[in-house]
């Protein structure tokens, strides 16, 4: 039987405690989150990166990204948002196109799915591709920084608070949302809201078509202090400065774990350019995938998101036995149901129940 000491520690271990205690551990019991378990879990946050630097399967992206939005739910919410490559050249990277907003509730997904459809409508896939540059821009998104590619001046529809786009509908503003924007008010630093609890991501849909070594060569420092060294293997990819930004990422407070999808057209993939996006996966605590049309990136998308929401999560049921003597006392006795959720979403899962005391 486990002591605990007083309710206010009990109460911190039902919320953050146990999980961060068996993340620490490597221990087996995880928290409870899905269902109608009396609790609300944080919902993962995921920043789509959308490789618009070609128009090799754009349209296939953007519709893959839509229809997976629809499979959201209140009982398994996700917060969604979408990067592309900034416009400007000076200096190249990436700009938050849409924030991370919770596509369980219908303004943001119709919000979120209307700028998609614009999105292909208007042709947008003249980006400057820049890897490295871009995860450094996520990096300062998830950190609550000041942009360094990704400035309102640079990308004319970056998703601010007084942006309306270059055109109707070209922003979250000009989709009519009055919240949630990338930005603090002034546009000066990012606004993102991250909890102790909460799980961050990024999934990078890449465009393997035209590859050229300078889009993944970027600078390892980009401003003082702050580097994406060391060098890590493979050896080949030594002058690849990608793996080193995930990598990053993924050893960064908040984490972000990085999801790679490989997108081309059968026949039209750079094998060492793969190998590239490989590495970026692995060393982002990711996977990498291969795909070649709207079906395959759509049903990739479902995979990778079964997968985060089934990871450890912040609620603990706890129920708390009534006296059989006296119906207005209770025992000092705590049951918790643990579960480790199943990473396809199935109903059956491992777990067990666990019995605390709690000491005056």
């Amino acid at each position: 039987m486990n002591l605990i000491r007083n309710t206010r520690f009990f109460a911190g271990a039902i919320f953050c405690g146990l999980l961060l205690s068996s993340a620490s551990s490597r221990a087996e019991d995880i928290d409870l989150f899905l269902g109608s378990s009396g609790g609300v879990a944080v919902a993962p946050k995921v920043m789509i990166m959308l490789d618009n630097s070609t128009n090799d399967l754009f349209t296939a992206k953007l519709a893959g990204i839509s229809a997976v939005l629809d499979t959201i739910t209140a009982a398994q919410p996700v917060s969604v948002g979408l990067a592309m490559w900034s416009p400007s050249s000076s200096p190249n990277g990436a700009y938050i196109r849409f924030a991370p907003r919770d596509m369980s509730i219908l303004a943001n997904r119709t919000a979120l799915k209307k700028i998609l459809t614009l999105i292909g409508t208007n042709g947008e896939f003249n980006g400057l591709k820049d890897e490295p540059e871009a995860f450094y821009e996520i990096n300062k998104y998830f950190s609550a920084l000041a942009p360094y590619a990704g400035k309102k001046t640079n990308n004319p529809n970056v998703d601010s608070a007084t942006n309306s786009g270059t055109y109707p509908g070209a922003t979250a503003f000009g989709q009519g949302l009055t919240s949630g924007f990338a930005f603090q008010p002034g546009d000066a630093l990012y606004d993102s809201v991250n909890t102790a609890c909460g799980k961050n991501y990024v999934i990078y849909i890449a465009a393997n078509n035209g590859f050229t070594p300078q889009d993944v060569q970027g600078k390892q420092v980009y401003e003082s202090g702050f580097s994406a060294g060391p060098v890590l293997p493979p050896t080949d990819l030594s002058t690849y400065w990608g793996d080193e930004w995930t990598h990053t990422l993924y050893a960064s407070n908040p984490i972000l774990s990085t999801f790679v999808l490989d997108a081309a057209t059968p026949g039209n993939s750079d094998a060492f350019y793969t190998h590239v996006l490989q590495a970026e996966a692995a060393q982002g605590g990711g996977t990498w995938q291969y795909v070649s049309n709207q079906t395959e990136i759509q049903n990739a998308l479902l995979k990778i998101f079964a997968q985060l929401q089934a990871v450890n999560s912040v609620f603990a049921s706890a129920s708390l036995p009534v006296n059989t003597t006296n119906r207005t006392q209770n025992r000092n006795q705590v049951y918790i149901p643990v579960f480790r959720p199943d990473p396809q979403a199935r109903p059956r899962w491992m777990g067990n129940l666990k019995q605390y005391q709690l000491i005056a």
